[in-house]
């Protein structure tokens, strides 16, 4: 299921992300985007500007997006009501259970995180 959206969104992806986003866009690479900041850099160098590079990790964030959020995302972007739906499916009653010790805890509600893959 999640390979089929992933697919029936990639032509839009141009349209959706920021011209400097490089991950999932077809024929670029995090590469053009490492090129893109030692372009920025050397200008910087070159015409003796400051310059002001921060680098923010992202790890984990994933993890971190409410499925409230991800739904007024998807509004924001104009997406069709049914594919919202369709989304918002994959997250509704979503639950887990951890296992502690060899045993399984009770159902825990999933309010957050976005499934990858």
């Amino acid at each position: 299921m999640k390979m089929i959206i992933a697919e029936r969104l990639k032509p839009y992806l141009t349209e959706i992300l920021h011209q400097n986003q490089y991950c999932r866009i077809q024929g670029k690479t995090v590469f053009e985007g490492v090129a893109a900041i030692r372009d920025v850099i050397d200008h910087a160098e070159i015409t003796r500007k400051p310059l002001c590079v921060v680098f923010i990790d992202f790890s984990e964030a994933f993890d971190n997006i409410s499925h409230e959020n991800l739904q007024k995302v998807l509004h924001s972007h104009a997406f069709s009501e049914s594919f919202i739906r369709r989304i918002m499916h994959l997250y509704n009653k979503a639950t887990s259970k951890i296992l502690v010790n060899g045993f399984r805890t009770w159902q825990i509600r999933i309010k957050r995180s976005v499934r990858q893959g």
